[in-house]
């Protein structure tokens, strides 16, 4: 977990093992690290809704 910078509420954090993103739920900002993945970064920025998807059906996880 970390501050947004948007908002200052606590962002959440989520892995794939490849992919880490960090999301504010409050003001639906995010960021991360795509591991080297440009289309993956492209995917979320034209469709921010797939990271929604990703974490419902567990492909992305909560880092601990």
């Amino acid at each position: 977990m970390n501050e947004c910078k948007a908002c200052g509420t606590t962002r959440y954090g989520y892995t794939d093992g490849k992919h880490v993103i960090f999301i504010c739920f409050r003001c639906g900002s995010f960021d991360g690290m795509s591991g080297g993945d440009k289309d993956f970064i492209d995917e979320i920025k034209d469709n921010p809704e797939v990271l929604l998807m990703m974490i419902k059906n567990n492909i992305f996880k909560p880092m601990s």
